[in-house]
């Protein structure tokens, strides 16, 4: 049973192998405990419902025991983060032979490496009518620094300015989520207290860790138009 925690890149590596890996604990994160205590609509309320308080605590207290297990099987072993309110669990990087070993206890509910991502960053071009490699330098309009973005017109390839056009959906008033370099687990959209010293306390407590993907929420205004959201390394 517990090899089936495992993802299959542990359970075939070597013992000795160090990695990096976010071990899921078992029950609902805090974010949909609270959805559930008002009734599917987050928007009823800012305000954290004491169920989801109680779920935070009781995440928490699960984490640390998994935590200190991780550490008793590889003294070696580091925390990147833990996380109550979407997924609860915490991430490590410890020996694949410890992982193994904690993937028996039974409030721990899988088991995933993370994987190293690579942020691309834009390319600067000397002259600011340049147009990134494979576009089309008359659809792609550089800012004044002279920076073009990877993606510029990318709409044309995957038609979404058909899709806008034939069916009247833009986007306008929808949330969508994108991969960012972190997650203001504070925010209260997020399930947090939204506030501003919650936010700063966050910061104060952030560990250091590698820049991993993690999921935030933005609102397109417009068609093609987004307000960034605000995030930070995950902790």
């Amino acid at each position: 049973m517990a090899d089936l925690k495992l993802s299959a890149p542990l359970r075939d590596a070597k013992p000795t192998k160090t990695v990096a890996a976010f071990v899921r604990t078992t029950g609902q994160g805090a974010l949909e405990v609270d959805a559930n205590a008002k009734g599917g609509d987050l928007t009823k309320s800012k305000t954290q419902s004491s169920a989801a308080k109680s779920r935070v605590k009781a995440i928490e207290s699960t984490t640390a025991a998994v935590r200190a297990a991780v550490k008793r099987a590889d003294a070696d072993s580091t925390e990147l983060y833990s996380t109550e309110y979407t997924v609860p669990g915490v991430a490590v990087v410890a020996d694949v032979s410890a992982l193994q070993d904690i993937a028996k206890r039974s409030d721990v509910e899988s088991i995933i490496p993370l994987t190293p991502k690579k942020i691309v960053e834009p390319t600067v071009n000397a002259d600011a009518s340049a147009a990134p490699s494979g576009v089309d330098p008359s659809l792609v309009k550089p800012g004044a620094d002279g920076v073009s973005p990877k993606n510029a017109a990318s709409d044309v390839y995957t038609r979404s300015l058909n899709a806008w056009q034939q069916t009247g959906h833009t986007g306008k008033d929808v949330n969508v989520a994108v991969l960012d370099t972190g997650l203001d687990y504070t925010q209260a959209d997020f399930g947090g207290p939204g506030t501003t010293a919650a936010y700063q306390q966050a910061l104060a407590n952030a560990a250091p860790a590698p820049r991993t993907p993690a999921c935030t929420t933005r609102r397109s205004s417009s068609a093609g138009t987004t307000s960034p959201a605000r995030a930070t390394t995950p902790t």
